[in-house]
């Protein structure tokens, strides 16, 4: 399986916020997606159809920030929480480390 993901980052961009991630060491099996998941409101993680991770090329996503406010319950300035794990042929890895 791939290697653990590094704290992924966040940055706010305008009306959006902006998820990225270093691709970890893929153990010479090529890395097939990402999952990407956030704290919710209610301490749970939830997935977003704007941060599916099917593309293993791409290392980041974006998300409207209405559209994660509405997805998570949180309100505009709340810490945002995210984590993410790649999987290959070998499997999935553990989730990253929250991001705080």
């Amino acid at each position: 399986m791939p290697d653990l993901i590094g704290i992924a980052k966040t940055e706010n961009i305008g009306t959006n916020i902006l998820f990225d991630w270093d691709a970890p060491f893929n153990n010479y099996q090529p890395i097939q997606r990402y999952d990407i998941i956030f704290l919710a409101s209610n301490g749970l993680y939830v997935r977003s159809n704007e941060c599916k991770g099917e593309d293993p090329t791409v290392t980041e996503c974006t998300i409207d920030m209405d559209v994660f406010v509405a997805l998570t319950g949180l309100s505009r300035g709340n810490l945002v929480v995210v984590r993410v794990r790649a999987e290959n042929a070998n499997g999935w890895h553990a989730f990253s480390q929250q991001n705080v």
